[in-house]
């Protein structure tokens, strides 16, 4: 994450090395290291029980900023 970070922040405007990669080997390292960390997870539980677990976790927060920006909206008039 470090490596995407430099890359966007300092290679677009200052590239001493000629070609600034670090950012696309940043991108590898996450893809890698989540791949590997998907792996790891499918020993221990299945793959519905990994779809039920990502829903509750991603529809929780979504309906809590959706009731959040229904409410501010009311109240602000909109």
């Amino acid at each position: 994450m470090l490596f995407v970070i430099v890359y966007h922040l300092f290679c677009w405007v200052f590239n001493p090395i000629g070609v600034c990669n670090i950012g696309y080997v940043g991108v590898d390292i996450f893809l890698f290291l989540s791949g590997f960390g998907l792996a790891h997870s499918f020993e221990r539980n299945s793959l519905i029980d990994f779809y039920i677990n990502r829903l509750k976790r991603i529809y929780s927060i979504y309906f809590i900023s959706v009731l959040a920006k229904y409410f501010f909206l009311k109240r602000n008039g909109g």
